[in-house]
């Protein structure tokens, strides 16, 4: 008896080696990617402006990073004593207008010295929703909780949505001709948007993304979540978030068709020092872990000296 969909995942031609530099954009659903990939000591930078959600805001993302551009105080706003941009997330926000404004400069020049060099892009969308604040006329990556009636709610169709991700490609490109693109669409339900909104949301997600197939590869997070394991059980209490148990699942599969098999002996190395780094001992004077501790040191030792582009924190 079958209770599950065969799936088969075409594979990423030029799978990602270890040393790779590997850069992460979008929704939430990439900041799990990215844990994974640290997890891992791949060489990653996630979301230099914070989670973004929709095309148009990873856009504006990219293009201010490759523009280089600085941000001064008119592009902040000010509400309850913190200052804000609308194109960073709220954990760039603070008290001090100076120190909010180097950290989102410093966060914009370590994205483009990255870029650079990066091997592969990853893209997750998450929706086709976009907000536009009215007065200054321009999309915003976070609204900070300012009034509904500030902006304009629109919702992008695939032509929209195309073009925006169009607009990444030829930018990074413009700095980085040879970079890879992978593209994924969150399995995160948006449903204050409303059920069958965030169905027509997804589905110009995915139309868009299979215009430009010829330009990245779509890994598809969004059907394994949706189709494949297809049930609440795989969802936190919310019902709109995937379980752990699902998240890794994606991950699974993301490693078996976007990552080298040459580098399966590595990663199962670093998970091995990942668990003894993790090990909380009773005693930490006794003469056991003591002789653990010089263990794990001569395990750091063994992997660096193997493979000395290895960053262990």
């Amino acid at each position: 008896m079958k209770f599950q969909l065969d799936f088969d995942i075409p594979a990423l031609e030029k799978k990602i080696e270890h040393p790779s530099n590997i850069f992460l954009i979008g929704s939430c659903f990439a900041e799990n990617i990215t844990t994974y990939l640290h997890d891992l000591k791949y060489n990653v930078l996630s979301n230099p402006h914070g989670i973004l959600y929709n095309a148009q805001s990873i856009s504006n993302s990219i293009l201010r990073i490759i523009r280089k551009h600085t941000y001064t105080p008119l592009d902040l706003v000010e509400r309850d004593g913190l200052f804000h941009c609308f194109d960073f997330h709220s954990s760039f926000s603070g008290m001090d207008q100076a120190l909010v404004l180097d950290n989102m400069n410093r966060s914009i020049e370590d994205a483009y010295l990255f870029l650079e060099t990066a091997e592969y892009v990853i893209i997750t969308l998450g929706t086709s929703f976009a907000y536009k604040h009215l007065e200054r006329d321009l999309y915003v990556g976070n609204n900070h909780k300012m009034p509904a009636a500030n902006f304009r709610k629109e919702l992008l169709d695939a032509t929209s949505n195309e073009r925006c991700l169009s607009e990444i490609i030829h930018a990074v490109k413009s700095i980085n001709p040879s970079v890879k693109f992978i593209f994924t669409v969150s399995p995160v339900r948006h449903i204050r948007d409303g059920l069958v909104e965030n169905s027509l949301s997804k589905a110009n997600l995915l139309s868009a993304v299979h215009e430009l197939k010829e330009d990245g590869y779509y890994f598809p997070a969004y059907e394994l979540v949706v189709d494949v394991l297809r049930d609440y059980r795989f969802f936190k209490r919310d019902l709109v978030h995937p379980s752990k148990q699902a998240v890794e699942f994606v991950w699974e599969a993301f490693v078996s068709n976007c990552l080298s098999s040459k580098d399966e002996i590595l990663r199962k190395k670093i998970i091995q020092l990942n668990n003894n780094l993790a090990h909380r001992p009773l005693h930490k004077e006794s003469n056991s872990y003591k002789e653990f501790v010089i263990s794990i040191k001569l395990q750091e030792e063994e992997l660096k000296k193997q493979y000395p582009y290895l960053k262990l924190d």
